[in-house]
């Protein structure tokens, strides 16, 4: 049997006796959903899905523990050098992840977790992804990038091996299967210096629902005054230049 679990991020959860917090969530998941359960397609709550997760969901996993989608990141010798692991093994993102809770319980992956955690408690940067990536580095299956195109492949700037999946990330900028918000860069938030190419994707869907045209103003007041001088400057034509956007030229899908 198999599940899908979708997490809002910035919350605490509650299964039964255990409440764990969503940035650890996915360590214990083979703990806290039901035995008979023997894979989980997990979420986060911070991403769009425009297409079937059918092909996702019915992945063979073959005896391996985790199939999942290459971080933005996953360019950057420091993140191996952090965990102590080699950088051909690759770094993938926790926001997408397909978990083979069966093999997980015959192993005991969970133990392997914490003492992860014990030994290595000062190298961990990112919670659950790096203990993750770390434990079960030789253990996952990499998915396609249009199941998680993250921000970071959407940037000029490039942490990753482009080369190597240059048709991959193409197919996944033409038409992605799920468009995951990553890092503060949220579409629901009012003022964004840089938008998201796919704010509209986000849009689309939000007005769908009862919370139509509802945004946010994360802002502190010293943010927002100074916002509100730069727009008047701007409207007044002595302001600078606006900032090139950080994005690549990119088309809207939605």
């Amino acid at each position: 049997m198999i599940c899908v679990l979708m997490i809002e991020n910035c919350h605490m959860l509650a299964f039964e006796r255990s409440i764990v917090a969503s940035h650890q969530l996915q360590l214990y998941l083979a703990e806290l959903l039901p035995q008979e359960l023997d894979k989980v397609l997990y979420l986060d709550g911070d991403l769009i899905v425009r297409h079937s997760l059918l092909p996702l969901r019915n992945t063979d996993l073959d005896e391996k523990a985790i199939a999942a989608i290459s971080d933005a990141s996953s360019g950057l010798i420091e993140i191996y050098n952090r965990l102590k692991y080699p950088f051909d093994l690759g770094y993938f993102n926790a926001g997408v992840l397909l978990v083979n809770l069966k093999y997980w319980r015959e192993h005991q992956v969970l133990r392997e977790f914490e003492s992860y955690m014990e030994r290595h408690e000062d190298s961990i940067k990112y919670h659950d992804q790096d203990v993750l990536n770390a434990v079960l580095c030789k253990q996952k299956i990499l998915m396609p990038i249009k199941y998680n195109l993250q921000r970071g492949f959407l940037l000029m700037k490039k942490n990753y091996d482009y080369w190597k999946a240059e048709r991959e990330i193409a197919e996944a900028l033409a038409d992605p299967c799920i468009v995951h918000y990553t890092n503060k860069f949220k579409p629901w938030k009012i003022y964004q210096e840089n938008p998201h190419p796919f704010n509209s994707t986000w849009d689309k869907y939000q007005n769908m629902t009862k919370w139509k045209g509802i945004k946010y103003d994360c802002r502190t007041m010293k943010q927002r005054f100074k916002s509100f001088v730069v727009s008047i400057l701007r409207k007044a034509g002595v302001s600078p230049v606006s900032k090139k956007s950080v994005y690549i030229d990119l088309a809207p899908v939605d």
